[in-house]
Formats: structure tokens, C-alpha cells, sequence
């Protein structure tokens, strides 16, 4: 028998616990069956745990579970697998967000699967209700990790590197719709010039 303080064995018979002094009580006959309730399960999982051949291995398997869950979690919610997750974003500035025209413009960008990106083919919308829908042509491709993502893009033999690193989560009703994104850290850079802005990555 298991003492249900402690959990140790000790002698069948016994009335109190040679290890913790506890008071010990009669086994039940085999004809009683006795269910775990609010105020022994934590007693029978001392006894299966002491019971165990291996009481590490449970351990083991314990932080297996959690360092799993944690870490499919944390690649759910980056920034690689949130772009690659939903069909179109939008780079807009702050202006922008009124959802009026403005100057700064707003890009479509499309991040696909196979690895390569798309952006609108034509000039920026003047804003963003305007840039939905707008038509996107292959540019290059992209790469990313948990905070941050890499466009290498390309045309008529003029090549820009644009970074977006992430800095916070963003949402916000624009003339009705719901946009969802970050605010990032935009960097661009092209044959030797470098530029950098906080921008706001969205999609609908």
C-alpha cells in the first residue's frame, strides 16, 4: 500500500506513515471501487507518479508538449506565416489610413507561396479603398523570419531590396472594413541608396 500524503510504500496495515506521520487508511475490498474525486485525484497522481519505472521521463515528455505548443504558436503568429497566410497587403502610410486620397500612395503587395511576390503593375492607388483589386505582376521573390520580412525585387535591370520589420500588432475600420496588420519598419534599398520609413502593412 501507498501512503496518500506522501506516497510512499510502506506495509500492509500500517495506521500511520513511518516517512510523514500521516494517518493511513484501510484499503478498500476488492468489491468496493473507489472513483478519484476533487480531494484524492492529486493523491493518485503522487501514487502513478512514484509508481512510475521512469518518474523522469514524464517530465521529459512534460516540457516536449510545452516547448511544442510554444513553438507552434509562436511560428502561427510570425510575421513569414501571417504575410504568407492571406492573399493581399497593402503598404500604407499614416496619411493613408484616413482612407481619403493622398499623395503617398498605397501599394498592393502579394506574397505567394512558391516564394515569389507580386505588386500592383501599375502606379500606387491614391488610396486605400482604390487599391483593392488593383492588377499585380511578378517582381521578384521574398523571405522572412518571425519579425521581419525580405523583398528582392527586379525590373528592367533596376533591382530593390525592401525590408519590413515588424513593431507592432495594427487594426483599424477603414469606410467600413476591417484591416488588420502591423505596424513596421519599412527599409528600402537600391544601387547604393538607402531609405527608411514606418509604414503600415495591412490586409483586409
Amino acid at each position: 500500500m501507498f501512503c496518500s500524503n506522501c506516497g510512499k510504500k510502506v506495509p500492509a496495515g500500517t495506521k500511520f506513515c513511518p516517512f510523514c506521520g500521516a494517518k493511513l487508511q484501510a484499503a478498500p475490498s476488492a468489491s468496493t471501487s473507489v472513483a478519484p474525486t476533487a480531494t484524492n485525484w492529486q493523491s493518485c497522481l503522487t501514487i502513478w507518479y512514484h509508481g512510475l519505472k521512469y518518474p523522469w521521463l514524464a517530465w521529459v515528455i512534460l516540457v516536449v508538449l510545452i516547448v511544442g505548443i510554444g513553438g507552434g504558436v509562436y511560428h502561427h503568429q510570425g510575421l513569414k506565416a501571417q504575410v504568407a497566410r492571406y492573399n493581399s497587403w497593402y503598404v500604407v502610410s499614416k496619411a493613408g489610413l484616413a482612407g481619403r486620397p493622398t499623395s503617398d500612395g498605397v501599394t498592393r503587395i502579394v506574397f505567394r507561396q512558391n516564394g515569389r511576390v507580386a505588386l500592383n503593375a501599375d502606379d500606387d492607388a491614391d488610396s486605400l479603398p482604390n487599391a483593392v483589386g488593383m492588377r499585380v505582376k511578378d517582381f521578384g521573390n521574398w523571405q522572412g523570419d518571425h519579425n521581419q520580412v525580405t523583398l528582392h525585387l527586379s525590373e528592367n535591370g533596376s533591382t530593390l531590396k525592401m525590408i519590413f520589420t515588424k513593431r507592432s500588432k495594427f487594426s483599424k475600420v477603414i469606410n467600413g472594413t476591417k484591416y488588420q496588420g502591423y505596424l513596421v519598419q519599412a527599409n528600402l534599398v537600391s544601387q547604393g541608396d538607402h531609405e527608411h520609413a514606418n509604414v503600415y502593412l495591412l490586409h483586409r
